[in-house]
């Protein structure tokens, strides 16, 4: 029950088969050679357009680039940030280990910044010197936390003093509870905010699809790099993408996704009342994994172990931790990436883990009519 995305089985398998024998059939000599480096004209339009209705993103297709998933596009900005002279990037504080690898392996220092129910402190960014930051405003990672209207506000106003950018994540906005949903950060300030996304997260890792909206002053200088660092993507796999949203199949398959993981939140957070108590869930009804805050003399560590030996993979929040100051203790459940009688299992056991551990009394096993029972027999009626 570790973070890394949706099951193989959300895959939606005859929606892309048609949508690539459509492409196919129809593809001409144009479509069958070499695509620009930053992507079909026509896929970029059609994207550009999605982005602003869906996300609220500001955006001509000219300044959008399709990159190899988020990670390539992660290397271009950092290369182009070491060009105009950064040596430091801000990152969430939890946030992702992988992230902060792949930025020092570029040649910068990520700084750790703290974040609280409010999304990364503004204040402390403005202290650390940096002059550029990687966010997920939307649903951060992994807390789930969204980023507050006056944060944004704030964070905004920092790039502007600073001359500085903003590096938008926007990895799971899809799955955002739409009480809690907000426009893109990059709505606010084009100039300032660097929009990324990709298909890893709502299709599948493989097809390896992602984008970057750029500001117009980095779009040429990228593209350049682009250019020295490969011929572009798969354009069938572009042209696929691109039929799936102009015939509305990709906001059908996403509305089926966004209500299979509002249920699966909905089992965590009644798990967690019922068979965890002392702990909260932070950050609300956001996310594809949850973050629980634990009683202060709670182990992590061994609740982790715990968890193991029966067989559940979780981490602690301290994995998640990039600054060795003093935090809850904490555990990361992941629910998407498992089917629903894994999930109703992985719970059980970290129930058992959690009594162990803590020493509390808790229900042995989930009741047959708990909601993540009722749950996994409903999916298993409709698969």
């Amino acid at each position: 029950m570790r973070t890394g995305g949706l099951h193989s089985s959300t895959f939606p398998r005859q929606d892309w088969i048609r949508a690539v024998s459509a492409v196919v059939t129809s593809a001409g000599h144009r479509e069958l050679g070499y695509a620009p480096p930053s992507g079909l004209p026509v896929v970029r339009h059609t994207l550009a357009g999605y982005l602003g209705r869906v996300r609220g993103v500001r955006s001509r297709p000219e300044h959008l680039m399709i990159t190899s998933g988020f990670a390539q596009g992660l290397a271009l900005l950092c290369r182009e940030l070491r060009d105009r002279g950064h040596q430091t990037v801000g990152v969430e504080d939890p946030g992702h280990p992988g992230e902060w690898e792949f930025i020092a392996d570029a040649g910068l220092r990520p700084v750790g910044l703290p974040v609280d129910a409010d999304g990364i402190r503004v204040d402390a960014l403005a202290a650390s010197g940096v002059r550029a930051v990687l966010v997920t405003p939307a649903s951060q990672f992994p807390t789930g936390a969204t980023l507050s209207a006056q944060r944004r506000e704030q964070l905004v106003a920092w790039a502007e003093t600073v001359d500085g950018y903003i590096v938008e994540d926007d990895f799971d906005a899809a799955f955002v509870a739409p009480a809690q949903r907000m426009p893109a950060l990059q709505s606010l300030a084009p100039d300032r905010v660097i929009y990324a996304g990709s298909a890893s997260k709502v299709l599948a890792p493989a097809l390896r699809l992602g984008w970057l909206a750029t500001p117009a002053a980095l779009t040429a200088p990228i593209e350049r790099l682009r250019a020295g660092w490969d011929i572009g993507c798969s354009s069938l796999e572009q042209l696929a993408l691109a039929r799936l949203i102009d015939t509305g199949v990709f906001d059908r398959h996403l509305r089926r996704l966004a209500a299979d993981i509002q249920k699966r939140r909905q089992a965590v957070h009644q798990f967690v009342a019922r068979e965890m108590p002392g702990s909260t869930v932070f950050g609300g009804h956001n996310g594809l994994q949850a973050y629980l805050v634990l009683p202060e003399r709670c182990d992590e560590e061994a609740l982790v172990q715990a968890a193991r030996r029966r067989s559940v993979l979780v981490r602690g929040g301290r994995f998640y931790a990039l600054r060795a100051d003093d935090r809850p203790p904490a555990l990361v459940v992941g629910y998407a990436g498992v089917r629903g009688s894994e999930l109703s299992r992985g719970l059980a056991g970290i129930a058992g883990a959690y009594r162990e551990t803590t020493g509390r009394k808790t229900t042995p096993d989930p009741p047959v009519g708990s909601v993540s029972s009722r749950w996994a027999a409903s999916r298993a009626r409709r698969s």
